[in-house]
């Protein structure tokens, strides 16, 4: 299953929810409709992953090296 998929499903999820039911299913939609959804599924990882990222333990500066 895709990003895009997935989304997708939990899209449909909402939408059930809210007592709609006359989405279509990630089958029906056109190709380019499932190739926006992964898309926009991906952009979001990606902006999840950059805004989350753990520094890197192992970079430092010279002074830290330093006695003090």
């Amino acid at each position: 299953m895709s990003f895009g998929s997935t989304a997708y499903e939990s899209y449909l999820r909402i939408h059930a929810e809210m007592g709609k039911s006359n989405i279509p299913n990630w089958e029906d939609i056109p190709h380019i409709r499932r190739v926006a959804w992964e898309a926009a599924a991906q952009a979001v990882a990606k902006a999840v992953l950059e805004s989350t990222q753990i520094p890197d333990l192992f970079e430092h500066d010279d002074e830290d090296l330093q006695d003090t």
